[in-house]
């Protein structure tokens, strides 16, 4: 956020795009995917009700920093961790947090 405005009823932010820290070569980014997406079709299936769908679209993803911050948004953590999460600009520390936390779920 490079400047927020506070509004009667609200606050307006403005600021850029927070691009990715490149901290890895594209193997390892692929192999992380993979894991990544093991880990959260293995938590889907330990969770009641029919969740193939979103099964199906856990398999479908295929960018890395789009799966980190869709697995960090509906992981039950406290707001505090999942904002940790949520901005660490490290792609790999970023991946290597969630699949902590999410091997305990596990």
């Amino acid at each position: 956020v490079n400047q927020y405005v506070e509004g009667e009823h609200e606050i307006i932010a403005y600021g850029d795009e927070w691009k990715d820290l490149p901290d890895a070569d594209q193997s390892t980014y692929k192999t992380m995917l993979d894991v990544l997406k093991d880990m959260s079709q293995k938590i889907l299936t330990l969770l009641p009700g029919d969740n193939r769908q979103l099964a199906e679209i856990v398999r479908g993803i295929d960018d890395l920093s789009f799966l980190t911050y869709i697995c960090a948004a509906n992981i039950e953590i406290g707001a505090s961790k999942r904002q940790e999460i949520l901005e660490t600009p490290a792609l790999k520390d970023r991946v290597l947090i969630l699949l902590d936390l999410m091997q305990k779920y596990k």
